[in-house]
């Protein structure tokens, strides 16, 4: 099982730290954070980094908003 808080509402999948592993970030409403899971090798992944973004985050998009090569993410 994962610690990724609760109410988590939006998950999304990408490398966004550029291991060529898939990642996982989802949203948690009620905390008002989301967590990125980095992936391991082995199918499993790293234990959830969580950052505070605001009331109510309400969804999640994964892309290169920036044009640097890299996935940015956008709530």
């Amino acid at each position: 099982m994962l610690d990724v808080g609760n109410y988590h509402l939006y998950v999304a999948t990408g490398d966004f730290n550029k291991g060529d592993k898939l990642d996982i970030v989802n949203t948690n409403y009620k905390s008002y954070i989301i967590s990125i899971l980095l992936g391991n090798s082995n199918c499993t992944s790293q234990d959830a980094i969580s950052y505070a973004v605001g009331a109510n985050p309400s969804g999640i998009t994964v892309g290169d908003f920036n044009n640097d090569g890299g996935l940015d993410i956008k709530l």
